[in-house]
């Protein structure tokens, strides 16, 4: 029950880092462009 807890709070502090990040992008507004050259 520990060790699940334990995942679930990486896997958050993952996305809260990886949410960080795309922040910038976001206002530089290359996400769009990253997005539609895919």
């Amino acid at each position: 029950m520990l060790g699940l807890f334990v995942s679930f709070f990486s896997v958050m502090i993952y996305l809260y880092q990886l949410w960080i990040l795309l922040i910038p992008l976001q206002q530089q507004g290359q996400l769009t462009c990253l997005m539609s050259t895919q």
